[in-house]
Protein backbone atom coordinates (compact mmCIF):
# COMPACT_ATOMS: atom_id res chain seq x y z
CA UNK A 1 0.00 0.00 0.00
CA UNK A 2 2.85 2.30 0.78
CA UNK A 3 4.30 1.48 -2.60
CA UNK A 4 1.06 2.47 -4.34
CA UNK A 5 0.91 5.63 -2.31
CA UNK A 6 4.46 6.54 -3.46
CA UNK A 7 3.56 5.78 -7.08
CA UNK A 8 0.49 7.99 -6.84
CA UNK A 9 2.45 10.75 -5.14
CA UNK A 10 5.17 10.52 -7.78
CA UNK A 11 2.51 10.59 -10.50
CA UNK A 12 0.95 13.74 -8.99
CA UNK A 13 4.37 15.31 -8.52
CA UNK A 14 5.28 14.66 -12.18
CA UNK A 15 1.98 16.08 -13.39
CA UNK A 16 2.33 19.05 -11.04
CA UNK A 17 5.84 19.74 -12.42
CA UNK A 18 4.56 19.46 -16.00
CA UNK A 19 1.72 21.81 -15.18
CA UNK A 20 4.11 24.26 -13.51
CA UNK A 21 6.39 24.18 -16.60
CA UNK A 22 3.43 24.75 -18.89
CA UNK A 23 2.22 27.69 -16.80
CA UNK A 24 5.73 29.18 -16.79
CA UNK A 25 6.04 28.78 -20.59
CA UNK A 26 2.58 30.24 -21.05
CA UNK A 27 3.48 33.23 -18.84
CA UNK A 28 6.69 33.80 -20.85
CA UNK A 29 4.74 33.56 -24.09
CA UNK A 30 2.13 36.01 -22.75
CA UNK A 31 4.88 38.38 -21.65
CA UNK A 32 6.50 38.29 -25.11
CA UNK A 33 3.12 38.79 -26.77
CA UNK A 34 2.36 41.75 -24.49
CA UNK A 35 5.74 43.35 -25.30
CA UNK A 36 5.17 42.81 -29.03
CA UNK A 37 1.66 44.26 -28.80
CA UNK A 38 2.97 47.31 -26.96
CA UNK A 39 5.72 47.80 -29.55
CA UNK A 40 3.35 47.32 -32.49
CA UNK A 41 0.85 49.70 -30.93
CA UNK A 42 3.58 52.37 -30.76
CA UNK A 43 4.57 51.68 -34.37
CA UNK A 44 0.93 51.90 -35.44
CA UNK A 45 0.48 55.24 -33.67
CA UNK A 46 3.65 56.62 -35.26
CA UNK A 47 2.48 55.48 -38.71
CA UNK A 48 -0.96 56.99 -38.16
CA UNK A 49 0.64 60.28 -37.13
CA UNK A 50 2.88 60.24 -40.21
CA UNK A 51 -0.07 59.46 -42.49
CA UNK A 52 -2.09 62.30 -40.95
CA UNK A 53 0.82 64.71 -41.48
CA UNK A 54 1.10 63.62 -45.10
CA UNK A 55 -2.66 64.04 -45.59
CA UNK A 56 -2.39 67.56 -44.13
CA UNK A 57 0.49 68.32 -46.52
CA UNK A 58 -1.56 67.03 -49.45
CA UNK A 59 -4.51 69.21 -48.40
CA UNK A 60 -2.22 72.26 -48.12
CA UNK A 61 -0.70 71.57 -51.53
CA UNK A 62 -4.17 71.20 -53.05
CA UNK A 63 -5.18 74.50 -51.46
CA UNK A 64 -2.04 76.20 -52.80
CA UNK A 65 -2.75 74.73 -56.23
CA UNK A 66 -6.31 76.05 -56.15
CA UNK A 67 -5.07 79.48 -55.05
CA UNK A 68 -2.48 79.46 -57.85
CA UNK A 69 -5.18 78.42 -60.31
CA UNK A 70 -7.40 81.30 -59.17
CA UNK A 71 -4.47 83.72 -59.39
CA UNK A 72 -3.67 82.41 -62.88
CA UNK A 73 -7.26 82.97 -63.95
CA UNK A 74 -7.18 86.50 -62.52
CA UNK A 75 -3.95 87.27 -64.40
CA UNK A 76 -5.39 85.85 -67.62
CA UNK A 77 -8.44 88.09 -67.24
CA UNK A 78 -6.16 91.11 -66.70
CA UNK A 79 -4.13 90.14 -69.77
CA UNK A 80 -7.29 89.89 -71.84
CA UNK A 81 -8.37 93.32 -70.60
CA UNK A 82 -4.91 94.79 -71.18
CA UNK A 83 -4.82 93.45 -74.75
CA UNK A 84 -8.09 95.29 -75.38
CA UNK A 85 -6.64 98.41 -73.71
CA UNK A 86 -3.50 98.05 -75.81
CA UNK A 87 -5.62 97.87 -78.96
CA UNK A 88 -7.43 101.08 -77.95
CA UNK A 89 -4.17 102.86 -77.03
CA UNK A 90 -2.55 101.92 -80.33
CA UNK A 91 -5.30 103.78 -82.12
CA UNK A 92 -5.07 106.83 -79.84
CA UNK A 93 -1.29 107.25 -79.43
CA UNK A 94 0.58 107.88 -82.66
CA UNK A 95 3.14 105.33 -83.79
CA UNK A 96 6.66 106.44 -84.63
CA UNK A 97 7.43 106.43 -88.35
CA UNK A 98 11.19 106.65 -88.02
CA UNK A 99 14.12 108.17 -86.12
CA UNK A 100 15.60 111.67 -86.32
CA UNK A 101 19.31 112.58 -86.32
CA UNK A 102 19.52 112.39 -82.51
CA UNK A 103 18.16 108.83 -82.58
CA UNK A 104 14.78 109.79 -81.16
CA UNK A 105 11.54 108.40 -82.49
CA UNK A 106 9.92 110.63 -85.14
CA UNK A 107 6.15 110.74 -85.41
CA UNK A 108 3.98 111.62 -88.39
CA UNK A 109 3.07 115.03 -86.91
CA UNK A 110 6.77 115.99 -86.83
CA UNK A 111 7.00 116.49 -83.09
CA UNK A 112 9.63 113.89 -82.27
CA UNK A 113 9.28 112.21 -78.89
CA UNK A 114 6.19 114.20 -78.08
CA UNK A 115 7.55 116.39 -75.27
CA UNK A 116 7.51 119.55 -77.36
CA UNK A 117 3.83 120.21 -76.66
CA UNK A 118 4.34 120.30 -72.88
CA UNK A 119 4.59 123.83 -71.38
CA UNK A 120 7.85 124.69 -69.57
CA UNK A 121 7.99 124.21 -65.80
CA UNK A 122 7.12 127.19 -63.62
Amino acid sequence: MKNEYLKTEFFFFENFEKLKRMVKESDECNSKTHKENTHLSGVLQANEKLINQQLDEIANIKLQFQEADIENERINMKLNNSSYDSFVLQHIVPKPIGKNKAGEDFYSDGTGVGYHNVPPPM
